[in-house]
């Protein structure tokens, strides 16, 4: 893998992309307060204290509510035949494609986590998913190209920054910015 950007640009874009999206992220700060029940009662002397609310969270269980509805039940997949006809075996690629992309939903776990990206999104007005592969097997020994398999790897939409989109609205480009310990980072990717 290669990247064509230098480290200074890719420390602009960020920057650039921490300033645009700064309004959003303060959203999203306020309301992970509410969700936390970070809550402070302004008295008519106007002193505050921090306190449980006095009413039920409405924002909570709406959220809750509507997250469990929304992550109940798995999308149907359909995936389309390309045209031509029957005898181009068009039907049985289209059905293959979609065998495949189920088992990235199985070995993603999708329907354990679909709840998470229906909060994820319910809550901060996105949800990301990026595909990963695991490189090594459970010991640690590098595993042969025919033998990694790809999954969906959550991503938290706090970390993220729409850099780009295509014309027709698609997402093309995103950066995750997030903060790792170096301890964390080496036991990841090694001491280099």
């Amino acid at each position: 893998l290669t990247l064509s950007i230098t480290l200074n640009e890719l420390r602009n874009r960020r920057d650039e992309a921490v300033m645009t999206f700064r309004p959003w992220k303060d959203e999203i700060a306020m309301t992970d307060r509410i969700v936390d029940g970070d809550w402070s009662i302004m008295w008519p002397d106007k002193s505050t204290e921090r306190s449980d609310p006095l009413v039920e969270n409405l924002y909570v269980q709406s959220l809750e509510d509507k997250m469990s509805v929304a992550g109940s039940v798995l999308p149907s997949i359909f995936v389309p035949p390309r045209m031509g006809t029957r005898n181009d075996r068009a039907e049985s690629d289209a059905q293959r494609r979609r065998r495949v992309m189920i088992s990235y939903w199985d070995r993603s776990n999708l329907k354990r986590g679909l709840k998470e990206y229906a909060r994820d999104w319910l809550h901060t007005g996105a949800a990301y998913s990026m595909p990963w592969v695991n490189w090594k097997d459970p010991e640690g020994n590098p595993l042969a190209a025919n033998e990694r398999f790809p999954f969906m790897v959550k991503m938290d939409p706090r970390q993220a920054y729409p850099l780009g989109h295509a014309p027709n609205g698609d997402l093309s480009s995103i950066l995750f910015a997030r903060q790792r310990r170096i301890e964390d980072l080496a036991a990841d990717y090694g001491p280099d």
